[in-house]
C-alpha cells in the first residue's frame, strides 16, 4: 500500500511517501505500528489521522493492499 506523509510527519519521516507490505486482514492500526518501527522517531506522535483513499479512517478500519493510507498530523486552532 501507498502511505502519504503530510505536514511535520513528512520531516520525521524523511520522506513524503512510502510503499509498505501489508497482510490480509491488516488495520490502520496495524500500519500505524509498522510505520512506527520502521521510523522510531513516529512513536512518540500520539495525535494521528489517518484517511484511507481520501476519507478519514479511524485505527479499526481495515486497508488493502491497493489503498492509499494518508498519515497527518491534528488540526487545532480557534
Amino acid at each position: 500500500m501507498i502511505v502519504k506523509y503530510f505536514a511535520r510527519f513528512r520531516e520525521v519521516t524523511g520522506t513524503e511517501r512510502e510503499t509498505i507490505e501489508i497482510g490480509d486482514g491488516c488495520r490502520v492500526s496495524d500500519v500505524l505500528d509498522i510505520i512506527r518501527r520502521k521510523h522510531p522517531m513516529m512513536d512518540n506522535e500520539r495525535n494521528i489521522l489517518t484517511a484511507i483513499n481520501e476519507k478519514y479512517a479511524g485505527p479499526e478500519d481495515a486497508v488493502s493492499d491497493g489503498d492509499e493510507l494518508a498519515v497527518l498530523p491534528q488540526v487545532s486552532g480557534g
